[in-house]
């Protein structure tokens, strides 16, 4: 935990569920092969959901296979894609390869302290109505939710673009922020 920039937490579905949609995590890194060693860690500890894991390896020379032990063991599918940097560019050709229903972007920076994490963010897509979310980004050093629903912006443009991770509280946002968001394939496919 202690390696981490920042924790990731999903937002919570509302009611009951019967099935779950599949799920596949896009994950980039670039220079932080320990901090990727410790979120595929989390992800490997992820229960009541299967889940695939594209991990996007902008570095030369690649990614030891030491950083994938651990996930390795684990039920869930890791398919590693060398690749170029340029963020962007490896998001896109992860989603490409990528073959779940919805697919949840988190850094390789991000630590996941709840083992339902993934399939509390599959509970959301059980809701027709929602084609994406965003969860909380905790910061260091203490790692806390707020129960406040805003930060301290400058103005009404710069809430709706960048709101406010840390809160609690549910509400619309229009911005997604990539160290901890899912989207719907068929809302990605339709954005481009």
């Amino acid at each position: 935990a202690q390696n981490a920039r920042h924790r990731a937490r999903p937002l919570l579905a509302n009611g009951a569920v019967s099935s779950l949609p599949t799920v596949s995590v896009i994950l980039a890194t670039w220079r932080r092969e320990e901090s990727l060693r410790l979120v595929l860690g989390d992800l490997a500890r992820q229960e009541n959901v299967t889940a695939e894991v594209v991990v996007i390896d902008q570095n030369q020379p690649a990614t030891s296979e030491s950083a994938y032990a651990e996930f390795r063991r684990s039920r869930h599918r890791l398919t590693i894609l060398p690749h170029a940097p340029g963020v962007v560019s490896s998001r896109n050709d992860g989603v490409r390869i990528a073959r779940g229903e919805i697919l949840v972007f988190i850094d390789d920076d991000v630590r996941i302290d709840s083992p339902r994490y993934l399939e509390i963010i599959a509970q959301n897509f059980t809701d027709p109505g929602i084609d994406a979310i965003c969860g909380q980004e905790l910061s260091p050093p203490d790692y806390r939710p707020s129960n406040d629903a805003q930060g301290t912006f400058a103005d009404a443009f710069e809430e709706a673009c960048f709101f406010y991770r840390a809160t609690t509280q549910r509400r619309e946002v229009f911005h997604l922020a990539t160290c901890n968001f899912a989207i719907r394939r068929t809302a990605w496919e339709k954005v481009g």
